[in-house]
């Protein structure tokens, strides 16, 4: 079976870098059980991290999941999606995500944004630099969604929409150099063309993609 939970490193690394106590983060896994829309009852918002699964496979317990999306959003509980997540979200309300080998990026990448984002991204400088691991992509935005970010290699890297407290991001803001080092310890290389040593080789500080879920936690608690 694939590891579809949120890793006691992964969920660790989101609080610490979203500046909440661990204790705070409420944690599921949703292709373990069905989540209940019940969950959502005094949450202040939503984070989706990553998964071994590609949204286009038969994930078990789907349903569940996606329907407690379509539940946070008509709750208007605000939303943020990392990787899979980000994935998810956009598969779930409309669009479409592609396996695609030739654009998979693992290690530190650059980032550019768009100059007309709204105020989670406007922080951000136009260039900036992220931690990813992924080798589908979202090829297609819902309606009411816009870019954000893209990568050098024109791959989406960050989306939101415009008519509900929800956003996306392709790359990991959760992971800085050490957490991503530590990860490499243990994980193998995804393909031939990216060994762990090169990846390894091209990391550095990520703040400014680090800085995304701090505000998106005050903005889920005010």
């Amino acid at each position: 079976m694939k590891d579809t939970s949120v890793s006691d490193m992964e969920a660790s690394a989101i609080a610490e870098t979203a500046g909440i106590p661990l204790g705070a983060l409420r944690s599921a896994r949703p292709f373990e059980a069905p989540v209940p829309s019940a969950a959502l009852d005094g949450v202040s918002g939503l984070l989706i991290g990553g998964s071994a699964w590609s949204v286009f496979e038969e994930i078990p317990c789907y349903d569940a999941f996606v329907a407690l999306l379509h539940e946070a959003r008509r709750r208007r509980l605000p939303m943020f999606g990392i990787c899979f997540g980000a994935q998810a979200i956009a598969h779930v309300f409309g669009g479409r995500v592609v396996r695609d080998h030739d654009r998979a990026e693992y290690g530190t990448i650059d980032v550019h944004r768009e100059d007309d984002v709204d105020d989670l991204f406007a922080e951000l400088p136009l260039r900036f630099r992220a931690q990813a691991w992924h080798q589908d992509r979202i090829v297609q935005l819902p309606a009411g969604a816009a870019a954000a970010a893209w990568s050098q290699d024109a791959v989406l890297q960050a989306f939101a929409f415009r008519d509900a407290p929800i956003w996306g991001v392709q790359f990991h803001p959760e992971r800085t150099r050490e957490t991503f080092e530590k990860l490499l310890e243990t994980r193998p290389a995804p393909c031939e063309a990216h060994p762990i040593e090169r990846i390894r080789a091209s990391l550095v500080p990520t703040p400014r993609a680090a800085s995304l879920l701090a505000r998106f936690v005050r903005y889920a608690q005010r």
